[in-house]
């Protein structure tokens, strides 16, 4: 099967140059920056609302860990606090989010071992560097 001249020299009067797309890496780039801009403030919002509901004991010994599917980590440094944790804040902390965090899907909480640097603070204090080397290493005096 061969092109005529004539069919070719249609498709060069008739070519219209895809000026209004956008490459497929631009798009994923910018997809991807929007969805983690939105995870960013949910995670900030979930932090916030956390700190603001949990006492001193809570916030000294639990980290925010990872969020997927719906659920959030809730890391505790004490292996002998765990049970006493998620009993005492599991549905307190669901009902608290479900009820000022529209935009936050939470459906559970998970509570495990582990640590984070992901600390809970007070609104208005940034204490989420509390910990990591990079805090200490600022904060250290000659």
């Amino acid at each position: 099967m061969s092109i005529s001249d004539d069919q070719l020299r249609w498709v060069q009067e008739n070519h219209q140059p895809y000026d209004r797309t956008v490459g497929l890496g631009k798009l994923a780039d910018k997809v991807i920056g929007e969805r983690t801009i939105s995870l960013a403030r949910q995670n900030s919002e979930l932090q916030g609302l956390i700190a603001a509901y949990t006492d001193d004991d809570f916030q000294e010994h639990c980290t925010l860990g990872k969020i997927a599917a719906g659920r959030a980590s809730i890391l505790v440094d004490d292996p002998s606090q765990l049970a006493g944790m998620s009993d005492r804040w599991r549905m307190i902390l669901l009902d608290r989010i479900k009820e000022n965090c529209k935009g936050v899907r939470i459906t559970g909480l998970n509570f495990r071992n582990g640590t984070s640097d992901l600390r809970f603070s007070q609104p208005g204090l940034d204490t989420s560097r509390v910990g990591s080397a990079k805090h200490e290493k600022m904060t250290k005096q000659p």
